[in-house]
């Protein structure tokens, strides 16, 4: 798993006002990590099917005005 983050303020009016612009990547290298199977009772045909991974890559884009 990887999870990366940039971020960079500007200031203006010496430094009263602030806006930020952020980039957040989670799950970057899109692996599929097992998180949840459907039972943990080995003796049963089911026991190894998957029922829940980790989601795929999701990038966020946002911006902070501070005024």
């Amino acid at each position: 798993l990887l999870d990366l983050s940039l971020q960079k303020t500007f200031t203006f009016r010496g430094g009263q006002n602030r806006v930020k612009f952020m980039l957040d990547g989670f799950n970057v290298l899109n692996q599929a990590t097992v998180r949840g199977y459907s039972s943990n009772n080995l003796s049963i045909a089911n026991s190894s099917r998957v029922s829940s991974i980790l989601p795929a890559r999701v990038f966020r884009v946002g911006t902070q005005i501070n005024f």
